[in-house]
């Protein structure tokens, strides 16, 4: 299996992906099932990138703004979701379908060329997310499309999982975690504290459906525990089956991508920002920066605890680092055990590790994604 999990994570090679993915879809298990779905998703993202290059095709460029009139005088947000009806069609016959809209705000840059290149990504994912065949470890939404609001708002439409109740609100899991004064605001709730079983999923599944996104060169650019959503289903809240949302500030990863400096600097989510990205000045956005916030997220699972609570004043990058690591240290393995622990160290303090994985600076083809399958999602014990 570590063949085809290496190869899905460096090639970009359509013979090679068709290899992996017959290979896999003739072994009997949910992760080889998985493998050929990664293959697939991959083969179709090198796709829509090569149409992309002459043209951006009808089905992929953004939806009309009337269709959703409700959105038009939405509050400018870096990131914001909302469940809402998309309607389609005119007068009686007009329907209307409901959606999970992610509210993208770029009004901090006023480059031209800069948001028409964002606006391409977002067209690339449009599409990818619209691929019928998925990992079932993916834990992505199928998208319905976009708009573009205005020259820099963009509203990313989600279709909500089968069985999710249409009429609540979805929560994050930064809304239901234990929180600290510090934290961003949110309406009290009576707090939902899960089994050990139940984070232990929570977490494997996110490791795991960050390893799936490297799979196919996609950075998520801003994972933290805001992007992670969870729907109601007619028992209730269903935390076993984690969403992650929160794309619109990703890119893929290979080296040819231009960076844009997207960051949300003096938000409240900058702290889920690797140190390095916190500086005044802008660097290239790299896969251990995804891995480094997904240990703040596991993190945060292992407690059930936000990470805003070891959030001090006039603490920089580094210091708050320290204080995650130290609480790592002494609590982590006590909650979660030593498995548990080391993982979340491995995502959060080895960047020496991380850097020689990267190699020559081509994302594509480095060993990072090799070492997070042993290092992470192994030791999580996921993908079997």
């Amino acid at each position: 299996m570590m063949t085809q999990v290496r190869v899905l994570g460096h090639t970009n090679n359509h013979q090679a992906l068709e290899r992996v993915g017959n290979a896999s879809r003739s072994i009997s298990g949910a992760v080889y099932q998985d493998i050929y779905a990664s293959c697939n998703m991959k083969k179709d993202k090198l796709n829509t990138e090569s149409q992309f290059d002459s043209h951006i095709k009808a089905d992929t460029g953004p939806l009309d703004v009337t269709r959703l009139p409700q959105l038009s005088g939405s509050s400018s947000a870096s990131i914001e979701y909302r469940l809402t009806s998309l309607h389609s069609g005119q007068g009686m016959e007009s329907e209307a379908t409901r959606v999970v809209v992610e509210i993208v705000d770029f009004s901090a840059i006023s480059h031209q060329d800069s948001l028409e290149i964002l606006n391409a990504r977002i067209g690339r994912l449009s599409h990818l997310l619209r691929a019928a065949a998925r990992p079932s470890n993916l834990h992505l939404p199928t998208c319905e499309g976009y708009v573009r609001a205005s020259a820099s708002k963009f509203f990313i439409l989600y279709r909500p999982p089968e069985q999710a109740d249409l009429f609540k609100q979805p929560r994050t899991l930064l809304c239901l975690l234990l929180r600290h004064p510090n934290a961003p605001k949110r309406p009290p709730k009576m707090p939902i504290l899960p089994s050990l079983e139940e984070r232990y999923s929570l977490a494997k599944q996110l490791a795991e459906g960050l390893l799936r996104l490297h799979s196919i060169s996609w950075l998520h650019k801003c994972f933290n525990s805001n992007n992670v959503l969870f729907f109601h289903s007619p028992d209730g809240l269903n935390i076993s089956h984690p969403v992650l949302v929160g794309f619109g500030l990703g890119r893929t990863s290979d080296k040819t991508s231009e960076t844009i400096d997207v960051r949300q600097l003096g938000s409240h989510f900058d702290l889920y920002q690797h140190p390095e990205l916190r500086a005044n000045a802008h660097k290239r956005y790299k896969k251990r920066h995804d891995i480094y916030s997904l240990g703040l997220v596991l993190f945060e699972i292992g407690i059930w605890q936000s990470i805003f609570y070891f959030k001090k004043d006039n603490q920089d990058a580094q210091d708050f680092r320290r204080a995650i690591r130290n609480a790592c240290d002494s609590h982590l393995a006590h909650f979660m055990g030593k498995a548990y622990q080391r993982a979340v160290l491995q995502c959060l303090d080895e960047d020496d590790m991380w850097k020689e994985a990267e190699g020559d600076d081509d994302d594509d083809f480095s060993e990072t994604h090799e070492v997070f399958f042993w290092k992470v999602v192994r030791e999580l014990g996921g993908v079997q």
